[in-house]
């Protein structure tokens, strides 16, 4: 239901940093990738302590490693060094932050 927003915002993001120069899609693409690890842990650290599905487990877990190997690549092209990143990095993160609250009451 909420996949049109989010694809929406997601372009708009990227549309956005990339018109800021790479520096800036780098830098956003750090923010995204933090919130987006720090979300998969939580929810590789909740099932990893109840009788999950262990395929359901091993999955996010692949794909929390994948975001975290993802996040080390934009941090090593230097995104965290364009201006205002701190700002940026902020905005972005509530933005996410949000988006998975709003997710998680639906």
């Amino acid at each position: 239901m909420l996949n049109p927003i989010w694809s929406f915002a997601g372009f708009s993001l990227g549309v956005v940093s990339a018109a800021l120069g790479p520096k800036a899609s780098m830098a956003s693409t750090i923010a995204v990738k933090e919130v987006i690890v720090g979300h998969y842990q939580k929810q590789v650290d909740v099932l990893g302590h109840t009788e999950t599905d262990p395929e359901l487990l091993n999955t996010l877990a692949h794909f929390c490693d994948e975001e975290l190997e993802y996040k080390d690549i934009t941090v090593a092209s230097r995104g965290e060094k364009v201006p205002a990143y701190q700002i940026l990095k902020f905005l972005i993160q509530k933005g996410y932050k949000a988006a998975i609250k709003i997710a998680e009451k639906i």
